[in-house]
């Protein structure tokens, strides 16, 4: 999801390692990181100790909706939902 139609090659796999770690690190770096939940050959977000833009301006918190002039987050895929008038 994250490299669209990219390979999941042996590259790849390296380099969102090498993005776990650097993330994981900075967490701890600020004692964030119970932000991060590991279980078996999975890597989540735990969103109830996070303050997110994302996930406010999704929920349509006004703040955060009205923070953002024009697009938001238009240039990820993951964004499309909130473009889409069919829902």
């Amino acid at each position: 999801m994250l490299f669209e139609d990219a390979p999941y090659d042996e590259e790849q796999q390296n380099y969102v390692q090498k993005l776990i770690q650097g993330l994981v690190k900075s967490l701890k770096a600020v004692g964030a990181e119970e932000a991060i939940v590991r279980s078996c050959n999975a890597l989540a977000v735990n969103t109830k100790v996070l303050g997110c833009g994302y996930y406010r301006f999704k929920e349509l918190d006004a703040g955060a909706v009205n923070s953002y002039q024009n697009e938001y987050m238009s240039q990820y895929y993951l964004a499309d939902f909130l473009y889409d008038e069919d829902l």
